[in-house]
């Protein structure tokens, strides 16, 4: 399994992902007219930089455009990260942000809800969220708290409406302009389509109206230069890379899950109106979400080139919707045992999805393809395992720590920038984490790890202990310590795995293990990289 197999499946997954976004984004002449504008006006060539460098360069520039991709939540939160970042190279330097996302018009109402004079549910209601903008309202709504934590005033910028693409960028420099001209002396922080940023567009118009060229552009996760950067085994979540002066990208998400965010959004937006108008109160939305969940089985047992009867792979339920009528089509169907419907509310609140072994049901709150190929991951594991649930409590720990492993490994294959919380976060909520119940958790996930690293250097593998404390911290925890160990196993794993030109066979027998214990698996999988 080498870094070139890895590429190869990459490129496959984005080929099927960008042609299903084209199909979604149907004929908008102006849109696309849009996107060919920007797409031509990005330097073919580009160059590494690191972090410094970047931070440096944009660091002294009075605006900062920042490429939003407003169905990614990445996208967001890149935003947000580069914010926290500037303060900490420059803390005495004072922000502004600037949205697309609100109109100058709603001013009043924005700071009002800034200021917590208004409800959110009132002011999204007046602004007419749903109706001027869509997108997911939960990414914005933390990018608003952390603005309102640190201090930082917000501003709209967007039009009101009917106005066309040129239009509304003069207007949208307008609004900046008159800001980076206020006597407070702000570096604003500029979040806005990236199509805007197109060489000819909004930079060129404001630099015009500001009356000034200290205007820097970061674009985010380009198409066109993602399959040129290096595969490098070690995990590097972003790269910085300069175009040409004041034009910088930041790569921080494969671009099949950008447009693969882009096409759920799509979907659910058609589904909304039929869900809402339908009879029956737990109507499931559907999006395709069993086509995708095959099509990612499939993907993945190709890539680690393992052989599966094609009928079985196909015998899964997908339920998507909020816990509460998950829960509730879950207890129609009889799909959940009863004992595990809190710990599938919780897990589906902390993790976007829950799967249920005993019926192969994946229960999904939050579409994500991190957490499809997580509940694809688990679905592999019980197809070619033939898991059952163990007499055992402790032996049941053993193979949830398995399922949840092998689930980051492969969301780590598909997704190889996903962020996870590493051992080294554990070790430093364990010394100095402010909660009571995370530092404990903290401290088992590393007494357990350590434990079966001594094990398996010391004993060769002979694991015999009593794990009754771990496994009841674990019960009362809603699965966090399996979780967690799953996390940093899995990582692991990915880290070895890509190292290999063939698949290594050892790799299939975690997945299909016969008649061995299942904690001889999770000795096998530390012997793997230890």
């Amino acid at each position: 399994m080498s870094i070139r197999a890895v590429k190869q499946l990459h490129k496959n997954i984005y080929r099927k992902v960008k042609l299903k976004a084209q199909v979604c984004a149907g004929d908008d002449k102006s849109i696309n007219a849009y996107s060919k504008k920007f797409e031509r006006s990005l330097p073919r060539e580009f160059k590494n930089i690191d972090q410094s460098e970047f931070f440096n360069g944009v660091a002294t520039s009075k605006i900062i455009l920042y490429g939003d991709f407003h169905t990614l939540k990445q996208s967001q939160k890149g935003f947000i990260q580069l914010i926290q970042a500037l303060s900490r190279f420059h803390p005495q330097r004072k922000r502004a942000i600037a949205l697309e996302t609100f109109k100058a018009s709603d001013q009043v109402l924005l700071d009002m809800y800034m200021k917590r004079k208004i409800s959110e549910r009132a002011f999204l209601r007046k602004i007419r969220y749903e109706r001027t903008w869509g997108f997911p309202w939960k990414n914005y709504s933390h990018l608003l708290t952390y603005a309102r934590k640190e201090g930082i005033p917000v501003f709209g910028i967007n039009t009101d409406g009917n106005q066309t693409l040129k239009q509304r960028d003069h207007a949208i420099a307008d609004v900046l302009a008159a800001l980076s001209k206020r006597g407070d002396d702000y570096q604003i922080m500029c979040l806005v389509g990236e199509y805007h940023l197109a060489d000819q567009l909004l930079p060129t118009i404001l630099t015009k109206k500001a009356g000034h060229n200290q205007i820097s552009r970061v674009v985010t996760n380009i198409d066109q230069y993602y399959f040129h950067l290096n595969y490098v085994q070690e995990f590097r979540i972003n790269h910085y890379l300069l175009l040409k002066k004041n034009l910088y990208c930041i790569m921080d998400t494969p671009p099949w899950i950008k447009w693969q965010s882009y096409t759920f959004w799509e979907e659910l937006r058609e589904q909304k109106s039929a869900l809402a108008t339908s009879a029956d109160e737990y109507n499931e939305i559907s999006i395709d979400l069993d086509d995708y969940m095959l099509s990612l089985v499939s993907d993945l047992l190709k890539f680690m080139r393992i052989q599966a009867n094609p009928v079985a792979l196909t015998r899964f339920n997908v339920l998507y919707g909020s816990p509460e009528s998950i829960v509730k089509q879950a207890q129609q169907k009889k799909i959940i045992p009863p004992q595990n419907l809190k710990t599938a509310v919780v897990r589906m609140a902390l993790d976007g999805y829950y799967y249920v072994s005993s019926t192969r049901s994946i229960l999904i709150a939050s579409v994500s393809p991190n957490n499809l190929a997580e509940a694809a991951g688990q679905y592999i594991y019980d197809t070619l395992s033939q898991a059952k649930a163990e007499k055992s409590e402790v032996m049941n720990f053993y193979q949830r720590v398995v399922r949840f492993a092998l689930s980051v490994l492969c969301s780590l294959i598909i997704n190889p920038k996903r962020k996870l919380t590493n051992y080294y976060k554990y070790v430093e909520t364990a010394r100095s984490g402010t909660n009571d119940e995370q530092k404990l958790i903290a401290k088992e996930v590393l007494r357990f790890d350590n434990w079966m690293q001594f094990r398996v250097k010391a004993r060769d593998g002979k694991i015999i202990q009593h794990l009754t404390r771990t496994v009841r911290m674990d019960n009362a925890a809603d699965l966090e310590i399996s979780r967690s160990l799953g996390k940093i196993i899995g990582v692991r794993l990915y880290r070895e795995v890509i190292k290999h030109t063939n698949t290594p066979a050892r790799v299939h027998t975690f997945f299909k293990w016969g008649k061995r214990p299942v904690w001889q698996v999770v000795a096998d999988m530390y012997r793997f990289f230890v």
